[in-house]
């Protein structure tokens, strides 16, 4: 794909805050050509999944609703502390 790689882009969007919610935006990682050192790279800097071609319904449905629980939860966090402001 043309333009920043993978773990350029979700170091990008770690450094952006592009949303109104606090905390990092879930990103779940899918690949045809997977390297464990890119997996390790990208799981460090808080990816919430990285999933290897051909995976599953589930494996891919678990990855989302972990990501979605992540969000939620952090938007019930930025609630919380804009309460107490």
């Amino acid at each position: 794909m043309p333009g920043p790689g993978a773990l350029e882009l979700q170091e990008n969007l770690s450094q952006e805050n592009l949303s109104q919610v606090p905390g990092p935006i879930p990103i779940i990682f899918i690949t045809g050509n997977p390297d464990v050192p890119t997996a390790v790279k990208a799981m460090k800097a808080g990816a919430v999944d990285f999933l290897w071609k051909p995976f599953s319904e589930e494996e891919l449905f678990g990855a989302v609703e972990q990501a979605l629980a992540l969000r939620r939860a952090s938007s019930d966090q930025g609630r919380l502390a804009r309460r107490r402001r």
